[in-house]
């Protein structure tokens, strides 16, 4: 899920625990999206940060065990304000993409 709206206060543990309360959040990899050549593993949930001032970039993702856990942590938290900052939560497709023996997941 592309989780955006987040305070520069909320942090990968912070994001982590808060969608750990409908269920089980785990590991995957991935392609970001506005660098396509970046691979990044998300490790159960990740805070994007600038990469020369390393502040948030006010986003970041969660990737659920299942989709009923993501919809129910979607449903539960889109829109609610969290250190004052409103949340809002997108569920993302993934697309494998395999290349000379390298499996790929685009956004």
């Amino acid at each position: 899920m592309h989780v955006s709206g987040l305070s520069s206060r909320v942090d990968n543990r912070a994001l982590e625990d808060l969608f750990a309360k409908y269920g089980r959040v785990s590991f995957d990899m991935f392609v970001h999206f506005h660098h396509p050549l970046t691979l990044l593993q998300v490790q159960k949930a990740a805070v994007m940060y600038d990469p020369h001032t390393r502040e948030s970039r006010g986003f970041g993702f969660v990737t659920m065990e299942t989709g009923e856990d993501a919809d129910a942590a979607v449903a539960a938290l889109s829109g609610t304000d969290l250190h004052g900052k409103n949340l809002m939560i997108e569920k993302v497709c993934w697309v494998h993409v395999s290349f000379a023996g390298v499996s790929l997941a685009w956004l």
